[in-house]
């Protein structure tokens, strides 16, 4: 049986599934399910829901620091909140929404091999910081080969090639 049910909001005289689409497609599969247990939600915002999505997104599972980030990202543009705001909904700390802003707004390559590679996030951070120029596209190209994944390995590559991180950056 089902032992969580399925989360579903009420818009008009239509349901739309908020959460539990894996336990919806498993269900799904078997011919005698027609019904499943659901908690109806009734007039939320957007922000409200994106809001329970991303806590049970987060209950579920440890998501990759990359997927949260860009979570995160979706929430902010989607509803045009603060970083204070998304602190409060979420339930996150001022750095931590912060430090997911940052890497979302990174490229889309640097984000995959990160994910690929398991780079740790500081070197997303750190790199993010670093001055354009040679300096920076050097260090992109080994992230992007995976060579650099540790935040040590990135300082040392800096320093060796002479970089510096933005004033205001952590380093």
């Amino acid at each position: 049986g089902l032992i969580q049910p399925l989360v579903v909001h009420r818009e008009g005289s239509k349901y739309v599934l908020i959460c539990g689409e894996r336990r919806f497609r498993a269900m799904s599969t078997i011919e005698d399910m027609k019904m499943a247990p659901c908690f109806i939600l009734e007039d939320k915002t957007d922000e409200e829901l994106m809001a329970i999505q991303f806590s049970e997104n987060s209950a579920r599972e440890q998501l990759h620091y990359i997927d949260q980030a860009d979570s995160i990202h979706g929430y902010k543009k989607l509803t045009g909140a603060s970083e204070r705001k998304i602190q409060a909904a979420l339930g996150l700390s001022k750095s931590a929404v912060h430090r997911c802003l940052t890497i979302a707004k990174l490229p889309k390559a640097i984000k995959e091999a990160a994910k690929t590679h398991n780079t740790e996030k500081y070197v997303l951070i750190e790199w993010g910081a670093l001055e354009r120029g040679n300096v920076r596209n050097e260090i992109k190209k080994k992230i992007l080969e995976g060579t650099i994944t540790k935040r040590l390995q990135l300082k040392r590559a800096i320093n060796a090639a002479g970089g510096v991180v933005k004033a205001g950056q952590k380093s």
